[in-house]
C-alpha cells in the first residue's frame, strides 16, 4: 500500500497517461518559449505572452485566422479572388474609357459611397457577432472548470472523511470515477467515437471498461457509478457523519454533472441560422463591393500612373478580406473548443493538471488542524 502511495503521489500509475498525437516539429516545440510569445502543448496553444503577441504579432501565425494549414484555405481562396474581381474591373475600366476617366471617377465615387454605407453596417453586426461568440467560448470554458472543480472536491471530500490508510482505495477509486467523467466528457465533445480513449483505462476492471464502451453515454454511467460507491462507503463506515458525508460529495458531483450538462447544451445549439447566414451574406457584399471599389481605384491610378496608390489599394483589399472574413471564421473556431485546432482547449495539459490535482490530495497524509475544544481549552486558561 505505502508504494501505491508513493506512486500515485508521483502520478506515475494511478490513471495512465494521456498521449496526444503531435507532429515531431510540435514536439520539438514543446515546452519552450519562442520570440513569438507562444507556449505549445502538443499541437495546442497552452499559454501566450500578452506582451509579446500584441507589441509583435506578425512573428507567429499558427492558430490564427491567418494559418493556411488550420482551416484557413477557404479565406485565402477568397482573397484571390476578390483580387482577381479587382483586377477584371480594372482591365474592362481601363479599355472602356481610355485615358477619358471623367466617367469612371464618377461611376466609382458611387460605388464608394454605396461601400462606405454596407461597411458601416458590417462592422456594427460583427462587433455583435464577435461578442456572441467569445461568450459562447467563455462559457464552454467555465463548464470545463466547474467539470474539474467538482472533480477536485470529490477528491477533497474523499481525503476529508476517508483519510485511514486502510481507505486508500475507495478514495482512488472515487478519483478514477471523477477523472473519468472528466475525460468522457471530453471524448463525446470532441465527437470522437473511440470509447476506449479513457485516461484512468489502466485503472479500471475489464468489466468496467466493456460497460463504458457498450454504453451509448458512458458519463451518465460513471455518474451513477461514483454516486453509488459514495452511498455504499458511507453505509460501511457507521463512525462517518452519513448525511454530512452524502451532502459534502453529492456538493462535488453535481458541479461535475452541471459542467457536463452545460457543455452538452452548447454542443448541441448553434447561433440562429437566419442570424448567421445574414451576417455572412452582407460580409460577401461588403467585400465583392470593396473588390469593385478597388478595381476602379486600379484603374484611375494605372492612368494617372500612381504606383503606390495601386500597391495601397490592393493591400486595402487584402486586409478587409481578412479582417472581415476572421471575425466570421471565429465562430467556425470557437463553436467546439474540444476539437484538435491549436487554438482548441489544451485536452492533454488540462487532464494532466487535473490528473496532479486529485492524486496530491488522495495520496496525502495530513496532519490533524486544531479543533474547536482544542481552541476553546486554550482560551479559558
Amino acid at each position: 500500500m505505502e508504494s501505491d502511495l508513493n506512486a500515485l503521489s508521483r502520478n506515475e500509475v494511478a490513471y495512465g497517461s494521456l498521449e496526444m498525437p503531435s507532429s515531431p516539429k510540435m514536439q520539438e516545440k514543446a515546452g519552450k518559449w519562442y520570440r513569438s510569445g507562444v507556449n505549445y502543448d502538443g499541437s495546442h496553444i497552452s499559454h501566450y505572452d500578452e506582451r509579446r503577441v500584441l507589441r509583435m504579432p506578425f512573428w507567429n501565425f499558427y492558430g490564427t485566422v491567418f494559418d493556411f494549414w488550420h482551416g484557413q484555405f477557404a479565406s485565402w481562396m477568397q482573397c484571390f479572388l476578390l483580387l482577381a474581381t479587382a483586377t477584371v474591373v480594372a482591365v474592362v475600366t481601363v479599355v472602356d474609357h481610355g485615358q477619358d476617366n471623367s466617367e469612371s471617377v464618377a461611376t466609382w465615387a458611387y460605388v464608394k459611397e454605396t461601400g462606405t454605407v454596407i461597411n458601416s453596417l458590417v462592422v456594427f453586426l460583427l462587433g455583435f457577432h464577435t461578442n456572441d461568440v467569445k461568450t459562447r467560448w467563455w462559457a464552454m470554458r467555465d463548464a470545463v472548470q466547474q467539470m474539474q472543480g467538482g472533480a477536485v472536491g470529490v477528491a477533497l471530500q474523499a481525503a476529508t472523511f476517508f483519510p485511514e490508510e486502510a481507505h486508500f482505495r475507495v478514495r482512488k477509486k472515487l478519483v478514477q470515477y471523477a477523472v473519468c467523467i472528466h475525460e468522457s466528457v471530453w471524448i463525446r465533445a470532441a465527437k470522437n467515437v473511440d470509447k476506449t480513449r479513457y485516461v484512468a483505462r489502466r485503472a479500471l476492471t475489464n468489466t468496467e471498461r466493456d460497460a463504458l464502451q457498450s454504453h451509448a453515454r458512458p458519463d451518465q454511467l460513471l455518474f451513477y457509478w461514483i454516486q453509488s460507491l459514495s452511498l455504499s462507503a458511507s453505509k460501511a463506515r457507521p463512525d462517518v457523519q452519513h448525511d454530512v458525508w452524502m451532502t459534502c460529495i453529492q456538493s462535488a458531483i453535481q458541479d461535475m454533472r452541471r459542467g457536463a450538462s452545460a457543455i452538452k447544451t452548447y454542443q448541441d445549439t448553434q447561433l440562429p441560422f437566419p442570424y448567421v447566414h445574414l451576417l455572412s451574406l452582407i460580409v460577401k457584399l461588403a467585400l465583392f463591393i470593396l473588390a469593385l471599389d478597388t478595381g476602379g481605384e486600379l484603374a484611375v491610378a494605372y492612368q494617372q500612373h500612381y504606383i503606390t496608390w495601386m500597391v495601397l489599394s490592393t493591400f486595402k483589399l487584402l486586409i478587409m478580406n481578412f479582417f472581415y472574413q476572421g471575425l466570421l471564421e471565429l465562430q467556425v473556431i470557437f463553436t467546439n473548443p474540444f476539437l484538435d485546432h491549436p487554438a482548441h482547449f489544451p485536452q492533454a495539459m488540462m487532464q494532466r493538471q487535473l490528473e496532479s490535482a486529485c492524486a496530491n490530495i488522495v495520496a496525502q497524509k495530513y496532519v490533524d488542524s486544531v479543533t474547536f475544544d482544542d481552541l476553546v481549552s486554550t482560551t479559558m486558561c
